[in-house]
This record gives structure tokens, sequence and C-alpha cells, in this order.
């Protein structure tokens, strides 16, 4: 892989771009506090603003590493999520896309519109072969997206990861370099 580090991405309504410490009053308000939002996800939901502050500052300090990807998501003006690269395989290519939103914007197909513009990213820019995604069997509208930016489903794993405590079976799919795709473009700046 080609390593880019976090490029600021634009879709149709959308702008991708690295987080800044300013970000963490809208972060914790809009999704990290919200227990609906972290309800099957591995981090519990931020307690305080500060928990939030400081989170930003790993992710911020993270940026001059070159294989960083983090995005926060923004429609017109406003932090409405965030998705990032949470784990990579380098020898065989392959990264894992993790995302989460807001519940005010949940249903509105911006996950899907951000995820397909990172897929596109990591496959033309950084010479990914393979995204993988995965999710907790209790949120199928996370397998919805994952379906919609392309990525088949590819197996389910039973108890293989905790969310807070308990044992979650997670459902995994992927994309492969060499698999048609949707053809939109999105600009990288």
């Amino acid at each position: 892989m080609e390593h880019k580090g976090t490029q600021e991405l634009m879709t149709e309504r959308l702008r991708l771009r690295r987080f800044v410490q300013g970000d963490a009053q809208a972060m914790y308000e809009h999704w990290a506090s919200d227990e609906t939002v972290t309800e099957y996800l591995t981090w519990y939901p931020h307690d305080s603003v500060e928990s939030t502050h400081a989170l930003l500052r790993t992710w911020v300090a993270d940026y001059a590493q070159p294989h960083q990807y983090l995005w926060g998501i923004e429609l017109g003006g406003t932090l409405i999520g965030s998705i990032s690269v949470v784990d990579m395989e380098e020898d065989a290519n392959v990264c894992e896309i993790g995302y989460c939103i807001g519940t005010k914007w949940w249903n509105h197909g911006y996950v899907t519109e951000a995820m397909q513009a990172v897929i596109q990213f990591l496959f033309e820019e950084v010479g990914c072969h393979r995204i993988v995604a995965k999710h907790d069997e209790r949120n199928p509208a996370s397998g919805k997206v994952m379906l919609k930016c392309g990525l088949q489903h590819e197996g389910t794993h039973r108890d293989c990861r905790k969310n807070k405590g308990e044992y979650v079976t997670v459902l995994t799919y992927a994309i492969l370099a060499t698999d048609k795709r949707d053809s939109r473009t999105h600009h990288i700046l």
C-alpha cells in the first residue's frame, strides 16, 4: 500500500476531513455521548466532553502517521459522524472500515455516501486489495450500508467479540479492488 494519510474527500453532500481539537463539543453532542449510537459498538458513550477532548488529542496527534485514516463526516458545515480504517493488514493490503453517525442523521444515506468515498480512496489512492467491514448482528441497518456499498456478506462469527462485556455475534462483509463498483466520482482535495 502507498499510504497517503487522511486526505480531505468531497462527495455530493458531504465533506470528509481530519478532526481538529475544536470538534470535541459537536462530536460529544452529536454522537459520542449517545447511548443509542454506541449501543452496538465496542466502546461506551463518553461521560463528559472532557473525554471527547482527550480522545481527539490522540486522534489529532495520530495524523502525523501516514497510515492513519480517520475522517470526520461533515454535512453543510456540521460535524455529524466519523468513518475510519479501524484495522489494517499491511502484508495483505487489507483495511477494515468502521463508522458511526448521530441519530439525527440516520436513514438519509450519509454513511453510505461517506463509505463509498472512503472505499474509492483506499482502492485507487492507497492501493488496498480488500476492504472489510463488520457489524453486531443486532444492528442490521449497518449491514444494509455495507451491501449498498458493494460489500458482500462473507460470514457470521458467533461470540467473537465483546460489546461492553457481552459476547456478540458479528457479521463480516468485504469488497475486493477487482469487484465491480458504483462508478460515482468522489473528489480528493
